[in-house]
């Protein structure tokens, strides 16, 4: 009987082995594509940050840099954030989660007025 079982259950097993597979290799290509799509990216920001021309060696930095700033500025944001929501507002009432919003809207505004006077040498 456990050999009948075994048997015929092999065709299952077989299609879902086959099934897995087709999902397997579509993942093996995506990531093949993204793996040559994210050399030819950095290859050709290579070629533009040693660009003969200076303005495109100067854009091609000031680019960069820019989407550096914020992919960083994303980051701290949702660090902050997932800090704020575990430690403050794990299970708190929805009065006093909105107003921790507004405490962290107030505090990020006021990082921001306190960066420009800074930046701006108005000190």
């Amino acid at each position: 009987p456990v050999l009948v079982a075994v048997l015929s259950c092999a065709p299952l097993v077989a299609g879902e082995r086959e099934a897995s597979n087709h999902v397997l290799h579509y993942m093996q290509l995506g990531i093949a594509i993204m793996l040559l799509g994210s050399i030819a990216f950095q290859l050709s920001l290579f070629y533009l940050v040693n660009h003969p021309d200076k303005d495109m060696k100067r854009y091609s930095w000031e680019t960069i840099s820019s989407t550096i700033s914020i992919f960083v500025a994303v980051l701290i944001f949702k660090g902050v954030d997932g800090v704020v929501d575990y430690y403050v507002m794990e299970e708190s009432a929805i009065w006093f989660k909105v107003l921790m919003d507004f405490v962290h809207l107030l505090a990020w505004i006021c990082i921001l007025q306190l960066a420009l006077w800074i930046s701006a040498g108005a000190h």
